[in-house]
């Protein structure tokens, strides 16, 4: 009898894919997942196998707020996949530069530490009624923006700093505010922080070596344990890097190669080893 797959959901904004989206979108589908690809314009070449769908059944584009000092929509990105999880879809939040080499189990509860004290949230699954997605969100939409890990003198500040009509909204908080740095204080809140994942998991590769996945040289494997599922890529250290031609031998290279991709990331012929088929994908 087939084996339930873990309903996958992911979200891109801001035109094409790169070789980096299509390789981990294709990733996903090669280990069995269902896959939506939400988007407010739709993107020309998502990998087959994978569901485009229109983010705004999730969120009004209006919502997709950017960071102000950055540009940067990782802020309206976090406010997506915590609407999403509240719908209650049964789905799994996964970052477009998550690249999977085995099947996710089906839980309810999926998120790993990235650092000793940090949970990331590039994947995300929760009950819909967590009061962790509650919280997040009521924080987000505060007027002004407290962050409650503040030290009290510094959340009193910041309160007179409001009255005088100086507060600071969710767009001005420091990078991270509702991502990892929130995801994190709200799960220990809670003491469901102890069900994250080990750091192998789903980060065996740390952002401050994000770019060694380029390099023929790393050995990207020796940092991956039985336990991995899933290798972050982490988009912001590598984003120079992306356009760039790949080098024969990378990491990037041999993923590629495994599920059939051109260095392009383009579907150029039938994987080398597809686990979709034995997988048992619903």
């Amino acid at each position: 009898m087939p084996t339930k797959k873990q309903h996958l959901s992911t979200l891109w904004v801001g035109g094409p894919l790169s070789r980096i989206e299509r390789l981990c979108l294709a990733s996903m589908v090669d280990c069995g997942h269902p896959v939506a690809l939400y988007t407010y314009g739709g993107v020309p070449d998502a990998p087959a196998g994978v569901d485009l769908r229109d983010a705004r059944e999730v969120m009004p584009e209006s919502k997709m707020i950017r960071e102000k000092r950055t540009g940067s929509l990782a802020l309206g990105s976090n406010l997506f996949r915590y609407r999403l999880l509240q719908k209650g879809w049964g789905t799994c939040w996964a970052d477009c530069d998550m690249l999977f080499i085995k099947p996710l189990p089906v839980a309810d509860y999926v998120f790993g530490w990235e650092r000793p004290d940090s949970i990331n949230s590039a994947v995300l699954k929760l009950p819909p009624d967590s009061p962790v997605l509650e919280n997040i969100l009521a924080l987000a939409d505060s007027t002004p923006v407290i962050l409650p890990w503040w030290k009290r003198r510094r959340r009193r500040r910041e309160r007179l700093k409001a009255w005088l009509g100086f507060g600071r909204p969710l767009e001005q908080m420091p990078w991270g505010t509702i991502g990892p740095r929130a995801v994190t204080h709200f799960l220990k809140a809670q003491w469901i922080h102890t069900l994250a994942s080990p750091i192998p998991v789903f980060y065996p590769n740390p952002a401050t070596l994000g770019l060694d996945v380029f390099d023929p040289a790393a050995n990207i494997e020796s940092r991956l344990t039985d336990q991995t599922i899933a290798v972050h890529l982490w988009n912001t250290e590598i984003r120079a890097a992306k356009d760039e031609p790949v080098r024969a031998g990378c990491f990037i290279d041999r993923h590629c190669k495994r599920l059939g991709l051109n260095a392009e990331g383009e579907q150029a012929a039938q994987p080398l080893k597809s686990r979709a088929g034995h997988a048992g994908a619903s």
